[in-house]
Order: structure tokens, then C-alpha cells, then sequence
């Protein structure tokens, strides 16, 4: 009890004070912040709208001389460079011999020759025009890793 209070009296009081501060929070401004910041986390939209306002006309001028990127890749089609000549080893065998297989590697040995092989082979490293090849590289080379693997653990 506080000083001739009963329990049930200052508990009302507590609630009294806080509901009057959630009050005030609500009214004008202080809607938008979070009580115990000095700074809001949202701003109104008029605020926004204004600044992007703003900026649009600051930049204008510079922005109706600005090349489109359409324009520009028009303007210059792209031919690509020479396709890499392991990029039409595209077999079965010659997969195998880029990779090196042996009878004697293990588990490890495999796993790095995998990344080894991806490391030179990816499609990402490639022109887009050759992606398709390189793709074909790293199918073929995954798929007789994991054949190899699977021997090895006796699961074929």
C-alpha cells in the first residue's frame, strides 16, 4: 500500500496515468514515434512524396540526356569471343579423360577433382553464347563423379 492506499486503489491509479500517456502519444506528431526514441521510424507520406519531388527535380536536366539502356545495347550488339576449344569436348570420353578418373581415387580425390573441374568449367565463367556447352561439361563430369562415388561406397 501506498501511503493510506489500498492495492486495488493504486493499481487504478497506474493504469489511469498510463492510459492518459497512451492518450497523448496519440495526438499530432508523436503518432508516428515509439515511446522512450527521440526519432520516429516512419514518416508521413506528404514528407516522402515531397523529398522524391524534390529530388526528381534536381536531376531532370541530367536524366532527359541520359542515354536509355535499351538505346545503348542496340547501338552495339555484342559478338562474342571465340568458343575456348575444350568447350566442344562434349563426350562421355573426353569428360572423363578432362577429369582424370582413376581405379585408385577416394572419396576425397573425387571431391576435389569435381571442384577443380567446376572451377574451370562452369557455365558462369563462360559467354552467354556458350553457357549451354558448359552446362553440358558440368552435367556430363557431375554425373560420372557421382557414379564413381557411388562404386566406391559399393552402392551400385
Amino acid at each position: 500500500m501506498l501511503l493510506k492506499q489500498s492495492l486495488f486503489q493504486s493499481v487504478v491509479d497506474r493504469l489511469d496515468a498510463t492510459q492518459a500517456k497512451e492518450e497523448q502519444a496519440e495526438d499530432g506528431a508523436s503518432a508516428f514515434r515509439i515511446m522512450g526514441l527521440s526519432t520516429g521510424f516512419v514518416q508521413e507520406t506528404a514528407e516522402v512524396e515531397a523529398s522524391l519531388d524534390t529530388v526528381r527535380s534536381l536531376y531532370e536536366d541530367v536524366m532527359e540526356d541520359a542515354p536509355t539502356p535499351a538505346a545503348a545495347v542496340e547501338e552495339e550488339p555484342e559478338t562474342p569471343p571465340p568458343m575456348p576449344d575444350y568447350l566442344h569436348r562434349l563426350s562421355l570420353m573426353d569428360i572423363a579423360e578432362d577429369l582424370g578418373l582413376t581405379d585408385e581415387d577416394d572419396a576425397k580425390t573425387l571431391l576435389q577433382k569435381r571442384r577443380a573441374f567446376a572451377r574451370l568449367n562452369h557455365p558462369d565463367r563462360v559467354h552467354a553464347a556458350y553457357r549451354d556447352q558448359a552446362n553440358q561439361r558440368m552435367m556430363l563430369a557431375n554425373r560420372l563423379i557421382d557414379q564413381a562415388l557411388k562404386r566406391l561406397h559399393g552402392t551400385v
